[in-house]
């Protein structure tokens, strides 16, 4: 009979990986890694339920729920002190489920919340979609992964899973630092919230995929609506922020309402000398200042904006850019643009382009 809080098979290498298929084998991996395994590779065997029911409706601590330490953090809750392993090994989904985790940090500054803490360089979490979940943190929370330090996040997916955070956060990843996340998609909540009024720093940063990137991001699609009646600013149906970072082929479809606050767009909020090619926005966005169908705040245009579209209103929040376009729906429908952004459209059916649909030539 195999031991419910360790894998019946795999040593861990690639060839080898731990086999996953329950709870208990999942909290006994979180941890395994943290003790210092950071390489230590797995994969899933079965969809896996955390904690029973809809944990997305959450708004704060809650008693009653397992609580899930995200894989390679080890908690301090008497300091608040938390120490992380920076994950570089392979972590398969396999096409599975996780379902139920409930994750609430009321000290750290810097979180680093979701199914994993950090990514580093080699690291991959690929095929794998969490729901039904809940996140609360300071900074750095997405569903999957806190922060990317130079890993792929690949075919990943939320579904309507709840990340709260008043700092870098997004529906997938909250930092994407360096690295790369790319056929990803958010059907979850992203939404301010401060878990502790002593901790001071910028509300900032809120992005369907991602909350800021410095890597890339391609082939992305955000359904998922950011609403806070609360001032927020740097605001993105892809990414909140792009600093010299690359978003490509990527469509948003959520709706961006906030009360107050600068720099919202429907693909990124604001950008300092990043690229933004072939990328869409369905949405409508509503914030205080500075608010663009794809771009909100574009500084430092250096040329690096290519076949940006937005269906309705001002491509941009300030100044003109070449290669930002509004749009109307009509326009979408023969497969011009499908072609031109390279996601794709099955004429005569879909009325837009989307990624995975089917080519236009």
């Amino acid at each position: 009979i195999c031991d419910v809080y360790q894998p019946c098979e795999g040593s861990g290498t690639e060839a080898d990986p731990y086999l996953i298929g329950n709870a208990g084998q999942l909290m006994w991996f979180s941890n395994f890694v943290g003790q210092g395994n950071g390489s230590a590779n797995a994969k899933l065997t079965a969809d896996i339920i955390y904690n029973a029911g809809d944990l997305s409706g959450l708004n704060g601590k809650t008693e009653g729920y397992r609580f899930w330490t995200p894989i390679g953090m080890i908690m301090n809750h008497e300091t608040g002190i938390d120490t992380f392993v920076t994950y570089t090994g392979t972590f398969d989904g396999d096409g599975h489920t996780i379902s139920g985790l409930y994750h609430f940090d009321f000290w750290s500054y810097a979180g680093n919340a979701g199914l994993v803490s950090k990514l580093g360089a080699g690291g991959v979490i690929k095929n794998v979609t969490v729901k039904n979940s809940y996140f609360a943190t300071s900074s750095y929370a997405g569903a999957i992964l806190g922060q990317n330090l130079g890993g792929i996040v690949e075919n990943c997916h939320n579904v309507n899973t709840t990340v709260a955070s008043a700092a870098r956060v997004g529906g997938i990843v909250g930092d994407n630092r360096t690295g790369t996340i790319r056929y990803c998609t958010n059907k979850g909540n992203v939404k301010f919230f401060k878990v502790n009024s002593g901790l001071a720093f910028g509300f900032s940063e809120f992005g369907g995929i991602a909350g800021s990137t410095e890597g890339t991001i391609e082939y992305c699609t955000n359904y998922g609506d950011i609403v806070s009646s609360t001032e927020i600013s740097d605001v993105g149906g892809i990414a909140g922020q792009i600093y010299q970072g690359i978003v490509r082929n990527c469509v948003n479809e959520g709706d961006i309402n906030v009360s107050g606050g600068t720099n919202f767009g429907g693909i990124t909020g604001y950008q300092y000398h990043g690229t933004l090619s072939r990328n869409i926005n369905y949405g409508t966005i509503a914030g205080g200042n500075l608010v663009g169908g794809v771009i909100g705040n574009p500084l430092g245009n250096g040329g690096r904006y290519t076949h940006n579209y937005t269906v309705g209103g001002n491509a941009y929040g300030i100044g003109s850019w070449d290669g930002c376009f509004a749009i109307t729906e009509e326009e979408l429908a023969n497969g011009r643009l499908a072609f031109e952004l390279g996601i794709g459209q099955e004429l005569g059916k879909d009325a837009r382009p989307s990624v995975g649909a089917p080519a236009v030539y």
